[in-house]
């Protein structure tokens, strides 16, 4: 009877020139822990989808997040198949740590509640790229058994563009500190130190002083939260199959996922209003809200110089302390840097930095590093960019005054201690910032492989001086789970190009570096081939030739913890120049055109030290330099061929916001 009933008003609507849908079964889906499928009813070509991702677990004191849900139209052939994914809840927390969630929820640590799985449809096949929709899971709740007031540390809210970070002392507001899980995005991954979520996962909450929730389950995971409750999960939607969308964060508050799919109904249209009844795509996020954080970080140091390289300075210029007599101790500021980061829309970003930096000005009158002619320590613009993101699949485009792909997203990372020392390359001079536009991210269909194309100035926060640009490049691939990271970079820039002098510099660089919770170990290598960079003058003392130098450094670094992450160590190795071959039968000295770089000395570098951290981004830290320079060409210093410096310090860095 209904089938004639419908068939009887399609029939009418033909006669008359409407055009009709048919109707077919409404279906509910629940969780089962398995894959479920959907075939699409013949005459079928589209169907409503009304999707919830599942809660993340909770404790005695603090809610897991909740579930977002995504509402949307969704283009179908009859006779395909969907396969459904309806998300767990994460599990509640136990002493001894949970799973999380099915479908991508994040384990809790120790006391720590579980992440809930995300709820997603995928479209051709199983895989994660054929999701065509996701509903992000809640994060789960901090194991914290204080109660200062209900849901003090929850999980974050899952759902949305953007899921919802974990809670932390009563308060989220978007700030993506490294204590609360960090709320996954459609767009990149949440980002936050070890515990970051991936594509379809959230990450595993981390244990400080107590547990922390796991990230809920999205199209990409939130972060795991670190004494503090996990992300939530984002949402998404396909955005050519998919339609009239609606997100909506934290809709589901109790239990599993939920997906109800409802082949679209018989519509009436009349003759000649077909373009009323074109589909629009409408992606609406009303849970968005434009938002920013302050952010900072500084270093500051006592040192005492114990012994001084008789040159002060002539042959170690680069290092912080050459030109400093010995017997000096200082209480002295070497960074500090105060930014804010704005979130314009989903899909834009702003970033801008001031930075104080690079205070050498110890001994002299002098000017240098970021000190005024008054010889005050004075800010300038480091950072000012805005990031289109995802601008396509798994890539951002970034342009302004911003980080280079040299260190700062790969080695200065894996070093973890730039409070202590740059690393080799940023040593070395090359730039760290830059003012241009820059290509970064990851295959869309794997974030274990990125990659980091630029072209800039190369003056850093300097006007451009001449007709050259310089290009960088970078790519890394993550093995192991991401604990092994090998990256490889090169740039590239002409210095000088007239008719009877071409000079450039061209850098290759290799960072291997392999990490876990408890320690890291890691190698850095570079050579810098400079053409025509070196003025040498022959035995003669007269005659004078261009010449083609290397210039390689490495560097081999260790750190790790000693007790949780109150305690821990780190030591590193440096040497330059590594197999010079200046040709001192032939010539008698050496004029370097590229600052930075002496061409007559080895330099070789240790550091080590311990860490304390009484509290998270709060690090003392007693520790020691020794650089050891050997004269290997031209200049000559007498007895003192061969020096070093040595330096005690006591080093306190912090950070906030970040």
């Amino acid at each position: 009877m209904r089938k004639s009933c419908i068939s009887i008003v399609a029939l009418l609507c033909a006669i008359v020139g409407w055009h009709t849908c048919v109707f077919a079964q409404v279906l509910s889906f629940e969780y089962t822990g398995k894959i479920q499928t959907y075939t699409v009813p013949k005459q079928v070509s589209s169907i409503s989808i009304d999707m919830q991702g599942a809660t993340g677990g909770g404790t005695a004191v603090s809610r897991g997040g909740y579930g977002g849900r995504v509402q949307c139209q969704l283009a179908v052939t009859p006779g395909d198949v969907l396969y459904l994914y309806i998300g767990g809840t994460g599990p509640n927390s136990t002493s001894s740590g949970v799973g999380g969630g099915y479908n991508g929820g994040g384990a809790g640590s120790e006391d720590g509640a579980g992440g809930g799985g995300a709820s997603d449809v995928r479209y051709g096949g199983t895989a994660l790229s054929n999701r065509v929709i996701v509903a992000g899971g809640g994060g789960g709740a901090c194991g914290a058994t204080y109660v200062v007031a209900k849901d003090y540390d929850r999980g974050g809210d899952g759902g949305s563009l953007e899921g919802e970070t974990g809670y932390r002392n009563g308060k989220n507001a978007g700030l993506k500190n490294n204590f609360s899980g960090v709320g996954g995005t459609s767009i990149t991954p949440a980002n936050d130190n070890f515990r970051n979520g991936t594509q379809g996962a959230g990450g595993n909450g981390y244990a400080y002083y107590i547990g922390g929730g796991g990230g809920g389950g999205g199209y990409y995971g939130g972060s795991g939260g670190d004494e503090n409750g996990g992300g939530g999960g984002s949402s998404y939607t396909d955005p050519v199959r998919a339609t009239s969308v609606i997100h909506t964060r934290g809709y589901n508050t109790s239990g599993s996922g939920k997906l109800v799919i409802t082949p679209i109904l018989t519509m009436i249209i009349p003759p000649g209003q077909e373009s009323v009844s074109e589909k629009k795509k409408i992606t609406e996020d009303s849970s968005f809200k434009h938002h920013g954080h302050i952010y900072g970080t500084v270093f500051c140091d006592y040192f005492y110089k114990a012994h001084a390289d008789t040159t002060l300075g002539v042959r170690s210029a680069l290092s912080q302390y050459a030109v400093v007599p010995a017997n000096t101790s200082m209480f002295q500021f070497r960074r500090i840097n105060l930014g804010y980061n704005y979130e314009i829309s989903p899909r834009f970003s702003a970033e801008f930095l001031l930075a104080a930096e690079d205070d050498y000005n110890v001994v002299s009158t002098v000017s240098t590093g970021d000190l005024l002619a008054n010889n005050k320590f004075a800010p300038y613009i480091k950072l000012a960019n805005i990031r289109w993101k995802n601008i396509f699949k798994g890539s951002d485009l970034v342009f302004g005054q911003l980080y280079t792909p040299v260190f700062h997203y790969t080695s200065e990372e894996a070093w973890g201690y730039r409070s202590i020392q740059k690393t080799i390359a940023d040593v070395y001079r090359t730039p760290e910032y830059d003012m241009g536009v820059s290509l970064q991210g990851h295959l869309p269909s794997n974030d274990n492989f990125g990659y980091n194309l630029m072209v800039g100035n190369g003056d850093c926060a300097k006007p451009e001086n001449n007709p050259y640009k310089w290009f960088y490049g970078d790519v890394y691939y993550k093995f192991f789970h991401k604990r092994l990271i090998i990256d490889f970079y090169a740039d590239y820039e002409k210095l000088i190009w007239v008719p009877d002098w071409h000079n450039d510099r061209q850098m290759n660089k290799v960072l291997v570096a392999y990490s876990v919770p408890k320690f890291t170990i890691g190698f850095e290598g570079f050579t810098n081939r400079l053409l025509n960079d070196d003025i040498a003058t022959r035995l003669d003392g007269v005659t004078k030739d261009t010449i083609i130098t290397r210039r390689k450094s490495l560097s081999l670094f260790t750190r790790g913890k000693l007790y949780k992450n109150m305690l821990g160590f780190f030591i590193r190795y440096d040497s330059y120049n590594i197999g010079g071959k200046d040709n001192n039968s032939v010539y008698k000295s050496y004029e370097s055109q590229t600052a930075f770089y002496d061409q007559c000395t080895r330099q070789q570098f240790v550091t080590f030290g311990i860490d304390y951290s009484p509290y998270r981004n709060i690090h003392i830290m007693p520790n020691m330099w020794y650089e050891h320079y050997t004269n290997i060409a031209g200049a000559n210093f007498g007895p003192d061929n061969d020096g070093y410096d040595l330096i005690y310090r006591l080093t306190i860095s912090y950070q906030f916001n970040q």
